[in-house]
């Protein structure tokens, strides 16, 4: 009976008053439907009470709401770093020049903890390497050695080590510390690789090479160094992965624009078809003329295995029975009470786009998609039932059939002759049984065994992206946010910032895809909108009523949060009353744009509101509308960031929806216990702080002028929007259907300015990056909110 559904708490609670007070007074039950909404899970290595854990969920989603930070600390980078990076579990791991080094720092939780970073000695040219710390306090790293063949020709060996990560020391788990992969020759093959579970996918690829060596995929059990499967396909097909389950993996595909899933061997398989996904994702048809630059990806946590779950659980237990009995080891493990879900956590798909080429230089754009890894589960899963239910149909069909074929048999027996229909043909088949071409039952997904039965070679199922795309995903521009950096997402949430940050200062941005923080923003957002826009009434006439006592406001919605802000206008002269409207009214300056082809110059340019046709499934009741606020990236493979464009535009809060379809627009979100502190202004009336460059030449300038109170009050309602409704994708003329993304959001953009290089996110944290004038990485900046 435990965990209990959401669903039971609820309709117990309506049962009767003593089951509502035996619910809303349980630690254990008010914990659980919290995990809930905040999509995550309990830590099992945590030894935390769960009134703490409770309290710290509360505290850290409050924290995320407006985006307030509990602590910044800035880490200075002190050796050379090289391309290899990671970021998960709260540490932070940079290569170094050298490429036979890793240098990580563990990520502090606390203000008084110190961040130290520390080294593992490899010995061999490094690659790349894996991550999985939480799991398996593991790092699977890829070297690449030399080796003379004869006739004096070189060839590299590429191997996998096996590292226990907390000691640097060969992983005890690991039959094998080394394991050979390939012989290649090429030195440097590009990598992706995930691991979870005792599953290890490698995925080695070539970057501009001539020569075009087909993509090599490697399954492994990394515990006992048995190759599961692997396979080649042709170059430049896959470069990264996602995990799906422990056994499910998604490698995008730029040769086919899809995303294809594949369902991992339990025991090792030599069928000739490994190769061939279970299902492939159709992403929307491209244009004439524009061809599939590359797809990265990334899903931050990744699953665990339900033995490591519940390793995991006794592990806790030895450490805190082993309290107070000599030394404890230091561990990696997340200290934090709950974690996010990794079942329900975000994908994110970057997808360049290649268009018209002049000379050298080639035009293009690049989308970011997002989706629930969860949904995309759902898809398979949806598919395969299907495919099931198709087949037991066939199944019964053949089965009357030939019940009727015997029963017509044993009629024409009892009459001494023969029919027509008993009259066999060349090809075995009655002359009146039904063709095998008959068109199968209408569905939205293709049949499997039809494509299965195909005389020409196999092929994998594939779905439109019509039929599966639009209602689980969102879609922006990205041609202005750097995407050199993946490590961008965690749990619900996604951080970006504009590339060009470091020359003016821009606030970062943080999306939060979880629908209940959704719902719950949306109902406050409108709330507070319905008390601040009454007809007729400025700041300061709302400020005087309530200053003298009027009436409380419209609706009967009031809160503390309309005090705060009362508090704030009544403290300001008319200019600047007038500019505090306007903020509240306008727009939130994020340095995000969408920025056409064929524009070289990359001015500034507001986002359209693009019309979305009446044919348009819209997810709520609302007439459709197009909302602001379009990501925006640039992985072009010859620069990094686009240095000198000052972009910007006008988050415009009034052409997006916030409005509520039932009754909740008078409840704050988060539990939050809003306050009537007011705001201090650190620039007289027109309440923005002067441009201030630190030692390390940050820009760092309040956004806002918000000193953050107990909750999203309404000046850091200013730097929140919602996004529910239909989102068309531009430049449209990019593909040849019609591209659109449902997947609803909650935007709030940091109360202040920063001259980031880029962002990164974990759980807890938002990570800003700092470089040199050689773009190496200097300094990591650290805002901690839980």
């Amino acid at each position: 009976l435990w965990p209990p559904l959401p669903t039971d708490l609820v309709a117990c609670e309506l049962a009767c008053r003593y089951l509502l007070s035996v619910i809303r007074g349980s630690i254990a039950l008010q914990y659980h439907v919290a995990l809930i909404g905040a999509k995550a899970m309990d830590n099992p290595c945590s030894v935390l009470p769960v009134s703490t854990k409770l309290a710290q969920l509360k505290a850290g989603e409050k924290a995320w709401a407006v985006l307030r930070p509990n602590f910044t600390a800035s880490i200075p980078v002190k050796h050379s770093p090289s391309g290899i990076y990671d970021l998960t579990g709260g540490v932070y791991l940079l290569g170094d020049q050298t490429r036979r080094a890793l240098h990580y720092v563990r990520l502090p939780s606390h203000a008084e903890e110190e961040a130290e970073w520390k080294t593992i000695d490899v010995g061999r040219m490094i690659i790349d390497m894996g991550l999985c710390v939480y799991e398996h306090d593991l790092i699977a790293v890829v070297t690449t050695t030399p080796h003379i063949v004869p006739g004096g020709r070189t060839t590299f060996d590429i191997e996998l080590a096996f590292f226990e990560f907390s000691s640097g020391k060969p992983h005890p788990q690991a039959r094998k510390h080394r394991l050979h992969v390939m012989n290649s020759v090429y030195e440097k093959p590009a990598i992706g690789i995930e691991i979870v579970g005792d599953n290890l996918v490698l995925v080695l690829f070539y970057h501009r090479n001539d020569a075009s060596p087909p993509d090599r995929v490697f399954i492994y059990d990394w515990r006992t160094a048995v190759v599961k499967t692997s396979f080649a396909v042709p170059y430049k097909t896959y470069s990264g992965l996602v995990f799906l389950t422990e056994d499910i993996i998604l490698l995008p595909n730029t040769q086919t624009n899809a995303l294809d899933i594949f369902r991992i061997p339990s025991k090792p398989s030599l069928d000739s078809n490994s190769h061939l996904p279970v299902l492939s994702l159709s992403l929307p048809t491209l244009a004439e003329g524009r061809t599939v630059g590359g797809i990265s990806c990334r899903s931050e946590p990744n699953p665990i295995g339900a033995s490591s779950y519940l390793d995991k659980k006794k592990e806790a237990r030895e450490r805190l029975n082993a309290q107070g009995q000599g030394e404890e080891e230091e561990d990696l493990f997340p200290k934090r009470g709950y974690l996010a879900s990794a079942e329900q956590a975000i994908c994110i798909f970057a997808v360049r786009i290649l268009g018209v080429q002049l000379g050298n230089f080639q035009f293009g754009h690049t989308f970011t998609f997002v989706a629930h890894r969860s949904a995309l589960v759902n898809v398979l899963e949806q598919y395969e039932k299907e495919q099931e239910e198709k087949r037991e149909e066939r199944k019964e069909e053949k089965e009357r059939k030939r019940e009727q074929e015997e029963t017509a048999a044993g009629a024409r027996m009892d009459d001494g002759g023969l029919g027509a229909d008993s009259i066999p043909r060349k090809n075995g088949q009655s002359a009146g049984a039904p063709s095998s071409s008959s068109a199968p039952g209408s569905n939205a997904y293709p049949d499997a065994d039809a494509d299965a039965n195909a005389p020409s070679s196999p092929s994998p199922p594939r779905i439109p992206w019509a039929s599966w795309g639009p209602e689980i995903t969102r879609w922006f521009n990205s041609d202005s946010i750097p995407t050199r950096w993946i490590t961008t997402t965690a749990g619900q949430r996604c951080v970006l910032i504009a590339d060009s940050a470091p020359d003016t200062g821009f606030p970062y941005v943080v999306l939060d895809f979880n629908p209940e923080n959704v719902r719950r923003m949306k109902g406050w957002l409108k709330a507070r909108k319905a008390k601040e826009r009454e007809p007729g009434r400025g700041t300061r006439e709302r400020a005087e009523e309530e200053t003298h006592g009027g009436d409380a406001g419209a609706g009967g919605v009031v809160d503390e949060a309309e005090e705060a802000w009362v508090e704030v206008g009544s403290a300001l002269d008319d200019d600047a009353a007038r500019d505090m409207d306007a903020m509240m009214d306008g727009q939130v300056h994020t340095g995000i744009a969408i920025v056409d082809e064929d524009d070289l110059e990359r001015t500034a340019t507001p986002i359209p509101n693009a019309p979305i046709s009446d044919d348009v499934s819209v997810a709520s009741n609302q007439a459709p509308v197009a909302s602001t606020g379009s990501v925006s990236t640039d992985t072009s493979s010859n620069s990094e960031f686009d240095n000198g464009h000052d972009v910007g535009i006008d988050i415009d809060t009034d052409s997006v929806d916030i409005s509520m379809d039932d009754e909740e627009g008078s409840e704050t979100p988060y539990d939050i216990e809003l306050t009537s502190e007011s705001e201090s202004e650190s620039d007289g009336a027109n309440g923005n702080a002067d441009l201030d460059e630190d030692e390390n030449g940050d820009v760092d300038r309040d956004r806002d002028t918000d000193n953050p109170l107990e909750g999203p009050d309404s000046a850091a309602a200013r730097r929140i929007w919602c996004v529910t409704t239909s989102e068309i994708v531009e430049p449209s003329e990019t593909f040849s259907e019609h591209v659109e993304g449902r997947l609803p959001y909650v935007a709030c953009a940091s109360a202040r300015t920063y001259a980031f290089h880029g962002v990164l996110l974990d759980e807890e944290r938002v990570i800003g990056i700092r470089t040199d004038v050689m773009d190496r990485i200097k300094h990591v900046e650290v805002h901690h909110f839980g």
